[in-house]
């Protein structure tokens, strides 16, 4: 249930409406302060609902879109975005159509609804290449990345990566990292481990530089597939310690970590080592539950009952 601001209650600072991509990289993901964010943004919509102010109104549900949806309240996220999606076209704002389109299409792929997903990816791209936005043109192209990867067409999901890096490491983008990130995770399916592990632990130091803790939180879990595929123990139990830790604080849940999870966990137990398969299993129960996929969640709780002595 979001907070009601307090009638007359003005927010503190008025949302951001610069004519970014996206809305990638969630302020509150980035400091740990998640929780914080959604309670500040919740008090901010309501104010602008009651106040008439439209425009400012949807770009706060743009932000709880992007909030709920790193939390993994993905039904949230997805009413958020579609009201924002109402709200820009009230102002015929098609920059915001595009954005929130592609913030819907990104919840709809974490609910597996695949084909509604890509028509909002295709609304995106319209919308944001009407505004002349690059960058959000780019996202849509990593957002078709993502995909191609999740039905497995890795070749057609690298080069939709490729492309979105390319484009926003041109206009100077530092969440250039994100699709970089994303073809490394194309790469860890591939069990091509040592060519993700190598990029990955560039984009750990990146996020470790910038003290954004939801990202190395991310890059921290996803890299334990590679170090339990070569049995580098002495570097899988801190890196372990410290993903634990961060996703403790900074609440942050995405499907991507929970797969990786998962998958490291297996490896752990191909190599016999239970004690380590069970706890990074775990991480990977408690994503898959906190995303509401309980099917997998509960597959993952069976190879923990399984694995104990």
């Amino acid at each position: 249930m979001r907070q009601v601001a307090r009638a007359g209650q003005q927010p503190r600072r008025r949302l951001r409406t610069g004519r970014r991509g996206p809305g990638v990289g969630v302020g509150g993901v980035k400091q740990g302060t998640i929780e914080a964010g959604v309670q500040e943004t919740e008090t901010a919509a309501a104010w602008f609902a009651s106040s008439g102010d439209v425009a400012g109104r949807a770009e706060a549900e743009h932000q709880l879109g992007a909030l709920y949806k790193a939390m993994g309240r993905q039904g949230d996220s997805a009413s958020a975005y579609r009201l924002a999606i109402e709200l820009f076209e009230i102002e015929d704002d098609a920059h915001g159509i595009g954005k929130a389109s592609h913030g819907l299409a990104n919840t709809l792929r974490n609910m597996g609804q695949m084909a509604e997903a890509r028509v909002m990816l295709d609304r995106a791209r319209e919308n944001l290449g009407r505004a002349g936005n690059r960058a959000g043109v780019a996202w849509c192209a990593n957002g078709l990345g993502e995909l191609a990867r999740v039905e497995e067409d890795f070749d057609t999901a690298e080069r939709c990566y490729h492309d979105a890096q390319a484009t926003l490491t041109r206009l100077g983008s530092s969440d250039a990292i994100i699709p970089g990130i994303n073809l490394a995770l194309t790469w860890l399916q591939r069990g091509e481990y040592t060519s993700a592990r190598d990029a990955l632990t560039t984009f750990l130091e990146q996020a470790q530089a910038g003290r954004r803790k939801g990202y190395e939180a991310a890059i921290s879990t996803q890299l334990l597939p590679c170090l339990a595929a070569d049995e580098a123990w002495a570097d899988f139990d801190p890196l372990l310690s410290r993903a634990t830790s961060l996703l403790d604080e900074t609440r942050m849940r995405d499907k991507d970590i929970a797969w990786a999870a998962e998958h490291a966990g297996d490896l752990a137990d191909q190599h016999g080592d239970r004690e380590r398969a069970q706890a990074v299993w775990a991480i990977a129960a408690a994503q898959w539950t906190a995303l509401g996929r309980e099917a997998d969640a509960q597959r993952v709780r069976q190879q923990i009952d399984r694995a104990e002595p």
